[in-house]
């Protein structure tokens, strides 16, 4: 069971790449050769995150998390910088990872008011 959650995490994560690689292909657009490794690369950790994620039993789901793993990273990313004190701020829309910056922490009054990192495991 989890050599297909693996495969389907890997194609759904490879599903979006191409799209994208045949929107541009039709402009004759080229690729270097180090961007399908970062594709393959990208498609390894889809299909390793929906074999890992919680709850995610059947390949259809594992297809939309790999289809979604930006969003699943950038949550991810998120909540550990929040439980470290350290909160990101989301990207300006057109942004990329460049484009974040660091915010202030927020208050321990307001992080009381979120609750706790198993409050949030519990939520998953």
């Amino acid at each position: 069971m989890p050599t297909n959650l693996f495969i389907a995490g890997f194609v759904g994560a490879l599903a979006p790449e191409i799209v994208r690689l045949y929107t541009l292909k039709q402009s004759n657009v080229s690729f270097p050769n180090w961007y399908f490794v970062i594709s393959g690369v990208y498609a390894l950790l889809g299909g390793y995150v929906a074999t890992i994620a919680p709850g995610v039993t059947s390949p259809w789901w594992a297809f939309a998390v790999g289809a979604g793993l930006p969003t699943v990273v950038n949550a991810a990313i998120r909540a550990v910088g929040i439980i470290m004190g350290q909160a990101v701020a989301p990207a300006a829309k057109g942004g990329g990872a460049a484009s974040r910056r660091a915010v202030p922490a927020p208050s321990r009054t307001a992080l009381a008011a979120r609750g706790t990192f198993w409050d949030f495991v519990r939520a998953l």
